[in-house]
């Protein structure tokens, strides 16, 4: 009489799989072109003053969060106002 084991049980484990290929083609694990030399981005990609500003705090279920607020670029600086480009206003939590 034959016994029988569960599946792969007595099986070699399968090889390996490869990750997958780069989008842009280049197998993974391929060392990247060597850095260049530091140069400052141009003034388009400059670093900007950002922040998020919360303007009301409300309770929750006993976790006090920011109700409400905004965040942008600029601050600090007389471009805030047209800096800002998240505006928010939370009115329930459901807390799990």
């Amino acid at each position: 009489m034959q016994t029988v084991g569960y599946a792969g049980e007595h099986a070699p484990p399968p090889p390996p799989v490869p990750p997958p290929p780069d989008p842009a083609g280049v197998p993974a694990g391929t060392p990247g072109p060597p850095h260049a030399p530091h140069r400052p981005a141009p003034a388009s990609r400059a670093r900007r003053p950002r922040a998020t500003n919360s303007s009301a705090w409300a309770t929750f279920g006993g976790v006090t969060v920011p109700s409400s607020g905004h965040a942008g670029w600029h601050h600090g600086t007389d471009r805030w106002p047209e800096g800002i480009f998240f505006r928010f206003e939370l009115t329930a939590l459901e807390l799990a």
